[in-house]
């Protein structure tokens, strides 16, 4: 008889990744049909955000080989209802044998909240009436976060090991933290003594051990102006010292300059704008920023008004890498700004107007770029009245 067959418990081998969740005792409706509701629920992940597909196994003991072999799970409010159906054409024959089973559906991302799992099972082969629908587990979906600013203050966005660049879950920030050395390398490039006081200061584990980060630089920077229509020509801006300073000799003087990082870079308060750049000349207050954007490891800073004839100084401040670490080594660009300097050595003269003489008449191209002096794509009297102009004009940084 059914209900002299042992009753045993399976998946007792599951990978310890998953979330397993016994059912503890079976409804009164059911006690005639024991393989049903299922005897283990798993969840992966275990802790599931917001960003995070999650996917359902249910599982459990059929009494002959013919075990369901379909599912499907469907999500309304907080409720996953997963149907789980054993479906074989009439006539299949099922060897009488406890067979063990299990199905998984997949469903989301969803909203943070807990979320109950409903079975329900169709057996089309089962002389038993179909048993009522079973809440079997429950699993709670936390909000996923990215900063530590995401959270409350008391919080912070906890992130899995070794996935600093990757959504977290708003958690409590310990209070206190066991006495011992175990250290671990923090997401912001910074060693702390164990795990504990890492999420104490809010950060979360980049890999166990002392840290040997690198934390972002400075790599290099242009100033960018469109000539003509269509074409972009660049200067390069060596990070010299400030007397080695590049030139900057079109009309109007810088007006977009692109700084590269070694890495992907952030502005700290979240927001790149004016707060992550000063601009000077000589020491004083110049120019105005209109624009900053961060792409990747580029920021591009668009701005306007800077004088002619003098150094200008460009300082980035409050730029950090996606880890939290603040811009190391070089931080600040200068420039020498002076109309008709065509062989950048700091003084407009007429060396300046025979090169300009010398390749008129046709297109700036990479080469010849600094002689069309007022940027409309073409090196011609234009750009050689521009540099008379500025005949004897000096410009150099301290």
């Amino acid at each position: 008889m059914r209900s002299q067959i042992s009753h045993a418990t399976v998946f007792s081998k599951a990978a310890p990744t998953l979330a397993m969740v016994l059912v503890a005792s079976l409804s009164s409706a059911a006690q005639a049909q024991w393989w049903w509701p299922p005897q283990a629920c798993m969840i992966e992940p275990e802790q599931p955000t917001t960003a995070d597909p999650v996917t359902i196994t249910l599982a459990g003991e059929w009494p002959n080989s013919c075990v369901p072999n379909g599912s499907y799970a469907a999500v309304v409010g907080q409720e996953v209802y997963f149907d789980v159906y054993a479906d074989y054409p009439p006539g299949t024959m099922c060897a009488d044998m406890i067979t063990p089973w299990g199905r998984s559906e997949t469903v989301g991302p969803l909203a943070a909240g807990t979320y109950t799992v409903i079975a329900t099972l169709y057996d089309a082969l089962s002389a038993w009436p179909p048993p009522s629908p079973v809440e079997v587990c429950s699993f709670v979906v936390q909000p996923c976060c990215w900063f530590n600013w995401d959270c409350p203050p008391d919080e912070y966005c906890a992130k899995a090991v070794g996935d600093c660049y990757g959504a977290g879950t708003c958690e409590l920030r310990p209070e206190v933290c066991p006495l011992v050395y175990i250290p671990v390398c923090g997401c912001n490039g910074l060693t702390y003594s164990n795990d504990c006081l890492a999420a104490m200061w809010g950060v979360s584990v980049d890999y166990p051990g002392i840290c040997d980060y690198i934390p972002p630089e400075l790599c290099s920077a242009v100033s960018c102006k469109t000539h003509g229509a269509e074409s972009e020509f660049k200067i390069d801006l060596p990070l010299h010292p400030p007397e080695e300073a590049a030139v900057e000799c079109r009309w109007h003087g810088p007006e977009e300059v692109i700084f590269t990082f070694s890495e992907d870079v952030l502005a700290a308060d979240g927001v790149p704008d004016e707060t992550e750049v000063n601009l000077s000349c000589h020491g004083v207050p110049c120019g105005t920023i209109e624009s900053v954007s961060i792409v990747g490891d580029e920021m591009t800073v668009e701005m306007g008004g800077v004088p002619d004839a003098t150094c200008l100084a460009i300082t980035l401040d409050g730029i950090i890498d996606l880890a939290g670490n603040f811009l190391a080594g070089d931080y600040d660009v200068h420039i020498r700004v002076l109309l008709g300097d065509t062989n950048a050595d700091g003084a407009a003269n007429l060396i300046d107007m025979a090169q300009v003489k010398s390749v008129k008449g046709g297109p700036p191209d990479e080469t010849t770029a600094r002689f069309d002096l007022n940027c409309d794509g073409f090196i011609n009297l234009i750009d050689m009245a521009l540099a008379k102009s500025r005949n004897g004009g000096l410009v150099a940084c301290p």
